[in-house]
């Protein structure tokens, strides 16, 4: 076969065939009297070996290591072996590591499934339209952070803090002096914003409800890491 069909055979380019050639990582690829290289089966499998290891996550090194002892011959047998025993345990390791970050993302779904899914629906359920007393801080707010102010030390720093709120107008501005009272608390508390959403134009839960907000609020809790 000649570079081109193989390289369409294998989806591997055709410079990378003469690379890996180059590089000891495959035995040399018999030539025609012409000097054209003409691949033949076991040319292909060495290829297919290659490529194998490769998607296995084994250096390079490694497998111009062992392409070279094979060329060798049977003298390099127990060399081979040695080397393919400690190859075999890389890639065992590599994929307990895999399947240990696999046990944690799925985890992490069945968590959202279960957890995020109906703690936010009874969330939802229920929200409250909290009034905006001249676009500033409503008494209601204010309350809930009179209750947390005696513990400032504790609660200051290393937090995620995140802004949710509806209201009867839907002007652009309408939100602004609760976002900068927002900002100044985050500022004051040494918290990151973790996100902010505003449902302008909700008066009541109906008309929430009617909107994409719920959704975004769901999506805004399932981006907290």
């Amino acid at each position: 076969m000649t570079i081109k069909e193989v390289s369409e055979k294998t989806g591997i380019s055709i410079d990378n065939l003469r690379y890996y050639e180059r590089r000891g990582l495959i035995p040399p690829v018999p030539r025609t009297e012409s000097g054209i290289r003409n691949y033949d089966e076991m040319s292909i499998q060495w290829i297919e070996f290659v490529m194998r290891f490769k998607k296995a996550g084994v250096s390079l090194g490694t497998i111009r290591e062992y392409i070279q002892l094979a060329i060798k011959g049977e003298s390099t047998k127990d060399a081979r072996r040695d080397l393919l025993i400690k190859t075999k345990a890389g890639i065992e390791e590599k994929m307990r590591e895999m399947q240990e970050t696999l046990d944690i993302i799925n985890y992490k779904i069945d968590t959202y499934d279960q957890k995020c899914g109906p703690i936010t629906n009874e969330l939802i359920a229920s929200w409250k339209v909290t009034p905006l007393y001249y676009f500033g801080m409503s008494t209601q707010i204010k309350a809930v952070i009179d209750r947390f102010h005696a513990n400032n030390a504790k609660l200051a720093g290393n937090k995620k803090a995140m802004f949710l709120a509806t209201s009867y107008g839907a002007d652009d501005w309408t939100m602004e002096a609760f976002e900068k009272n927002y900002e100044s608390i985050l500022r004051f508390m040494n918290w990151d914003d973790a996100g902010k959403l505003f449902a302008t134009g909700c008066p009541v839960r109906e008309v929430i409800e009617q909107t994409n907000f719920p959704n975004k609020a769901y999506e805004l809790g399932k981006s907290i890491q």
